[in-house]
This record gives structure tokens, C-alpha cells and sequence, in this order.
């Protein structure tokens, strides 16, 4: 039986980030539920990678054996990469967009990403959907299968964001959000499925 190997992207770096806390409840949630497939969830934190803003010199499509980087950061982040079947992209909503070291963390690399399917967890005030959609929009670009349902995470409250207070969310009192993730991961799983 084919064990899928999934791994979960902490899209921010920032010392009061939430990006571990909702991913580790998405793992949970996901864990909860019994599915007709295997799978391991593993997370990818890119505040550990600390990755320094991509200078290879060769155009990422153009590279198709992790060897030809020219860097080992790169190098080893392409390994890393390709050893997962897909992925769960946990990212807030920074000015309207997502995070720099998320951009940077995917422009690293193309081939590695190509055809993997991806599901989306993003937050912030209103659920971070500007920041959704451009990732969503950045990830099909590079031939990845995003998953048609995605999650938006809002705030509590408007504090939490505009003070940078690290927000108090209950999820449990959240009951849409339980139902959408499970929802995304099930078409997730759809995805890898079929490929």
C-alpha cells in the first residue's frame, strides 16, 4: 500500500507568528478523522530553513536534477521538496499579500513543486483571502493542483491584528472551519489519488 508523504509549510517566520499553532490543529483535526488512504503529515517550518533570498544563477524550470544547483542551501532544499507527495500551506495574510519568505521558499525551485497538489490554509482579519488567492494563483503557476476547497482563518478579533497580539483563537467554537478542513484535505487526498 502506498503511503503518501505530505508535508506542511509554515509560511511565516515571525517571532509572534501563529502559523504553527493553526497548522499543528489542521494536523490534529486531519489525524481525528479515519481516511481511506495513508499518509504522514511532517511540517517543513521555514523559520528553521532560514533559507537567504535566492541567487541562483540558473532559471528554476531550467534546473532538473537537485545536482545542478549551484548552492547547497538550494541543493537541500530541493531534496527536501521532492521527497513529498504534496502539500499543506499554512501562511497569514501580511499587507495583502503572503509572506516574503514564502515567495522566496518557492522561488527556490519549479520542477520540485510541478504537478504536486497543494492545500491552502491561510489567516488573518478577515480570513487572509487576498493572500489566498494569490498563492493559489502563484502555485498553478508553477503546474501544482491546488485543492478546489481551501481554508480561511479570520482573527477574533481586530486587536489580535492590528496590535500584532498573538490571537486566542478557539477553534472549537469554529465549527465551519473543522468542516472545510476536512473538506480541503479530502480533496487533497482526491488529488494525490489520482496522480
Amino acid at each position: 500500500m502506498t503511503v503518501f508523504r505530505i508535508g506542511v509549510i509554515l509560511g511565516s517566520t515571525r517571532s509572534t507568528r501563529l502559523s504553527p499553532r493553526i497548522a499543528q490543529y489542521v494536523i490534529d483535526r486531519v489525524r481525528s478523522s479515519e481516511w481511506d488512504i495513508s499518509f504522514t503529515l511532517s511540517l517543513i517550518d521555514l523559520k528553521e530553513w532560514d533559507l537567504p533570498l535566492m541567487d541562483e544563477p540558473k532559471v528554476p524550470a531550467l534546473v532538473t536534477k537537485t545536482e545542478d544547483y549551484e548552492s547547497e542551501v538550494a541543493r537541500k532544499w530541493s531534496r527536501e521538496i521532492s521527497s513529498y507527495d504534496g502539500f499543506i500551506f499554512v501562511t497569514p495574510q501580511y499587507n495583502w499579500g503572503y509572506p516574503a519568505c514564502l515567495k522566496n521558499a518557492i522561488d527556490y525551485l519549479f520542477n520540485e513543486w510541478k504537478g504536486k497538489p497543494a492545500m491552502l490554509v491561510s489567516y488573518g482579519g478577515h480570513g487572509g483571502h487576498k493572500c489566498y488567492n494569490q498563492l493559489r494563483q502563484v502555485l498553478e503557476g508553477l503546474d501544482m493542483e491546488v485543492t478546489e476547497r481551501g481554508v480561511l482563518v479570520p482573527y477574533p478579533t481586530k486587536k489580535e491584528v492590528m496590535y500584532g497580539i498573538p490571537a486566542d483563537f478557539h477553534f472549537d467554537q469554529l465549527p465551519e472551519i473543522r468542516e472545510t478542513i476536512e473538506t480541503a484535505f479530502e480533496n487533497l487526498l482526491n488529488l494525490l489519488k489520482k496522480n
